[in-house]
């Protein structure tokens, strides 16, 4: 007897013990089907998020890829032109040097030639324009006008005969 007693006890214990958890769990329950319409919003509003994430990432992905094709785009074309470049600067190099050949051999030339006509115009041109300058004074002298006239006259002569030898 004394067994059924202590057996009843026991039960009575695990039953009491059973209530008090299904009575916690029974309000942890309540509590999470109060807050089940906030964590519906929370869980409706990280799936929007998520999606706005997703699209972002799509679109920057195909803007990092045209913009990896512009660049190799502007890579080559920069590459050939630098080439261009290159064989224009030393064409040009080439040509300035033979410019530079030239001009030197021509201005050698030229002062050869100056020289020479230089020393023909002289001995050829200064007496007879020193000769007209003196008869252009004796005229002047003879004219006995006024000098001012005379002297400009002679300026003007003189100033027509120097461009003409140029």
């Amino acid at each position: 007897m004394n067994y059924t007693l202590i057996i009843d006890i026991i039960t009575i214990a695990l039953l009491i013990t059973t209530i008090v958890y299904s009575l916690i769990l029974n309000k942890r329950i309540v509590s999470i089907q109060e807050n089940k319409s906030e964590l519906k919003e929370l869980m409706q509003g990280f799936t929007t998020t998520l999606s706005i994430a997703e699209v972002s990432v799509e679109k920057l992905r195909i803007t990092g890829t045209k913009t990896i094709d512009q660049l190799i785009d502007e890579s080559q074309k920069g590459k050939q032109l630098k080439e261009d470049l290159e064989y224009l600067i030393e064409r040009g190099d080439k040509l300035a040097n033979q410019l530079e050949d030239g001009v030197r051999r021509a201005r050698a030339e030229s002062t050869v030639t100056k020289n020479f006509e230089d020393r023909k115009v002289t001995e050829i041109k200064k007496p007879t324009f020193l000769n007209e300058l003196k008869d252009l004074e004796k005229t002047s002298v003879k004219n006995e006008g006024d000098p001012d006239d005379a002297i400009s006259e002679v300026k003007k002569r003189l100033i027509g005969k120097l461009q003409a030898l140029r």
